[in-house]
């Protein structure tokens, strides 16, 4: 999954090579960049945080993206959509 920001938003996009699909979230964008997510990891553990708002930080020279929501922080490899 591509994650990016987009001015005030956040870009994410997938596709499995027959369909494609982009949708963009309001955000408050503290620094602009971009990088590329697991699908299914990142979608199994959107699914368990709790309702609210979630909070992300990448890492730009480990690729590591650092999800929060709730009391649960976790720590995603990703790779570089450069």
């Amino acid at each position: 999954v591509l994650v990016a920001t987009d001015q005030s938003r956040l870009r994410l996009a997938a596709t499995n090579l027959e369909l494609g699909i982009t949708c963009w979230i309001g955000a408050k964008i503290e620094e602009e960049g971009s990088t590329t997510v697991p699908a299914k990891t990142f979608i199994d553990l959107v699914n368990t945080l709790p309702q609210g708002t979630m909070d992300m930080g990448l890492n730009v020279r480990t690729q590591t993206l650092n999800v929060r929501g709730g009391a649960f922080v976790n720590d995603i490899k990703c790779i570089d959509a450069q």
